[in-house]
């Protein structure tokens, strides 16, 4: 109970303390266009979901999805991550293969990681839309998006 609790409490300060004001940021500096986009799409979803927020309208805000992992992807909340391998194998990049025995220290630099530009078109750049372009390139982008927890 006291680890659920904790895992409960510091998952909502680090989205409160960190996600939630870089979420803001972006949005912020994209401009009113954007604003006008997500606050229309966020409307168009309750109202279809008879003026309630749940699962079927979050499911409809394909803008809002597709930004927050747009953020996710720009600033993601633990940039550093650090792993031993838990057993062997081979890590792949564009270029090289690397063979990485069970034990072995890893270390990664997300935000790298996730602005590869053989991956990403534009890869410096803030896309909000990124992730929605047609159904399939949006989705198939999801599979270069790499999370703290694995």
């Amino acid at each position: 109970c006291h680890n659920l609790l904790f895992m409960l409490c510091f998952n909502a300060f680090g989205g409160l303390m960190i996600l939630f004001p870089n979420i803001i940021k972006r949005i912020v500096e994209v401009g009113g266009e954007l604003q006008r986009n997500l606050a229309q799409e966020v409307r168009g979803a309750f109202r279809d979901n008879n003026n309630s927020l749940g699962a079927q309208a979050l499911n409809r805000m394909r803008l809002v999805r597709s930004t927050v992992y747009e953020v996710l992807r720009m600033d993601p909340p633990v940039p550093f991550q650090y792993a031993k391998a838990k057993e062997d194998f081979v890590l792949e990049s564009h270029e090289a293969r690397y063979q990485v025995k069970k034990g072995e220290l890893l270390a990664g630099y997300q935000p790298m990681a996730m602005r590869d530009p053989q991956v990403f078109e534009d890869a410096q750049q803030f896309t909000p839309d990124r992730f929605m372009y047609d159904e399939d390139k949006g989705q198939n982008l999801l599979q270069y998006l790499f999370w703290s927890n694995g």
